[in-house]
């Protein structure tokens, strides 16, 4: 592996056989739980929809990322908008809202309802932090 390579990992408890296959493929290396965690740093873009375990919380105790895709940070925790989804587990926490304004500028996620929730936003890390 060359030195400028970038490192790319994924890690979700329901990746089956063939997730994992597919991943491998592209260069992308599964990791198992908790092991993805560890590999945040404060290069890492991370990238989470509706996780079951307080990916926001952890993340916030662990780094602070160049870039973050996310549900929305917000006061107030809205209902799931699509189908088959269940209520996540990545509540918002006095320590994420605080990272949130103190580090990183807010960006609207490009609008497309049929694949992702209409309350993601993308988080980049300002040049001050």
């Amino acid at each position: 592996m060359a030195e400028d390579d970038i490192l790319c990992f994924a890690q979700d408890p329901l990746y089956e056989d063939a997730d994992k296959t597919v991943l491998a493929e592209t260069g992308i290396s599964v990791l198992e739980n908790p092991l993805a965690f560890l590999e945040v740093d404060d290069t890492s873009l991370v990238f989470s929809l509706s996780p079951e375990t307080p990916v926001r919380q952890i993340v916030a105790d662990i780094a602070l990322p160049a870039i973050m895709i996310w549900n929305r940070v917000e006061k107030v925790r809205r209902k799931p908008d699509w189908v088959g989804h269940t209520e996540c587990e990545d509540n918002i926490s006095p320590r994420v809202t605080e990272m949130i304004n103190r580090h990183y500028a807010e960006l609207d996620f490009p609008e497309d309802t049929r694949h992702f929730s209409r309350h993601l936003a993308i988080y980049v890390r300002r040049s001050d932090s």
